[in-house]
């Protein structure tokens, strides 16, 4: 399941500010490394953590990337 069928959204793209976009490749990376994503935009974690993107302990077998 795509993150855009796991969210029931279209493919939305929202201005964060400093030419950061979050568009579907960032929810995806979001789906995918949260704690990466955090790293490097944790502005855009932020916005999409209060979207409701969390997800955890979903059972989904997502890697456990830890720093």
């Amino acid at each position: 399941m795509s993150v855009t069928e796991r969210s029931g959204a279209t493919a939305e793209v929202s201005a964060v500010g400093a030419g950061v976009t979050i568009d579907v490749g960032m929810r995806h990376w979001y789906d995918s490394c949260p704690c990466c994503l955090s790293a490097a935009y944790p502005e855009v974690k932020r916005i999409l953590d209060e979207e409701g993107w969390a997800q955890p302990d979903d059972g989904g077998g997502a890697p456990d990337h830890s720093g």
